[in-house]
């Protein structure tokens, strides 16, 4: 009897945040741009290889990634907990324009792989994905602007792969008799 496994496990969280506080003022000759960016890769593979594994043979593997991702860009619309404002403050912006920009750009792989070569042979593989993402651009409070306001929230996912193969054989008779 021969057994071989494999198992990977990855967890992936990440904020990326541009704000402007709750009671912040800006007064401006141009245009504000608040932007929040994402750029990320997520990778898990698991392989288990079991060859010549006598007379049975078993080989698992299995993947699982938990990812969770937020892009945040955003003028905030509560104070910060334990913050306490001085007596008129407000929350303003004043400017040619404002450009609010949030974007999220997302690769995740998972795999899993499993082979195994015996008389009896078993190949076992699984690959999970758990993925969660939130892309967010807001505006609260005053906006005095002689231009545009431009909210933008975007999230691509360019490859979202999850696969999981298995095989499982039993030698050909020239190596069951070497095995022999």
């Amino acid at each position: 009897f021969s057994l071989n496994a494999a198992v990977a496990y990855g967890k992936f969280r990440g904020l990326t945040e541009a704000s402007l506080g709750h009671g912040s003022a800006v007064d401006a000759g141009g245009e504000i741009s608040l932007t929040a960016a994402t750029e990320f890769t997520g990778e898990v593979v698991t392989v288990s290889t079991l060859e010549q594994g006598g007379t049975f043979a078993l080989a698992g593997t299995v993947a699982y990634a938990d990812l969770a991702q937020d892009t945040l860009a955003v003028r905030g619309s509560e104070y910060a907990s334990g913050y306490t404002p001085l007596p008129g403050a407000q929350s303003r912006i004043a400017a040619d324009g404002v450009t609010v920009t949030a974007t999220h750009k997302a690769d995740y792989t998972v795999s899993a792989k499993g082979t195994a070569e015996s008389r009896v042979a078993v190949g076992l593989a699984g690959a999970v994905a758990d993925i969660e993402s939130d892309t967010h651009a807001g505006l609260a409070g005053e906006v005095e602007t002689g231009g545009d306001v431009v909210l933008l929230a975007d999230s691509v996912t360019g490859t979202k792969a999850v696969s999981a193969e298995t095989s499982a054989k039993a030698p050909d008779e020239e190596e069951q008799e070497e095995q022999e």
